[in-house]
């Protein structure tokens, strides 16, 4: 996982946007949120020891945060205003423990 410096994490003006629930599509319904991160600089774009804050280059790296198919309640910005919400990941259910070959379990 690559780690980024908070110098490197400036963003910049982004947008959220609902989308319609008159779409068609698996969107119709939700949100959007883009997020852009001021570019910052880099000697080379496979090597993130090299990335520092700037424009200089010689590589430029430009980059956003998106999320989308949100689910929120309300279907304009005045819904959500004075609101919080916490996102929490939607992980896989956790499988059972795989048991060792030739293990038996015991009747309870």
């Amino acid at each position: 996982m690559l780690t980024f410096s908070d110098d490197l994490l400036r963003i910049e003006p982004g947008h959220i946007s609902y989308l319609s629930t008159e779409r068609t599509g698996p969107d119709a319904g939700t949100w959007s949120i883009d997020i852009p991160i001021a570019p910052f600089s880099a000697d080379s774009l496979l090597d993130p020891e090299t990335f520092r804050p700037g424009r200089a280059g010689p590589e430029l790296v430009e980059t956003a945060i998106q999320g989308d198919f949100i689910e929120l309640p309300g279907a304009d910005l005045s819904a959500l205003s004075g609101r919080t919400f916490d996102f929490r990941s939607r992980r896989a259910p956790a499988r059972p423990a795989a048991r060792q070959a030739g293990s038996r379990r015991r009747a309870a």
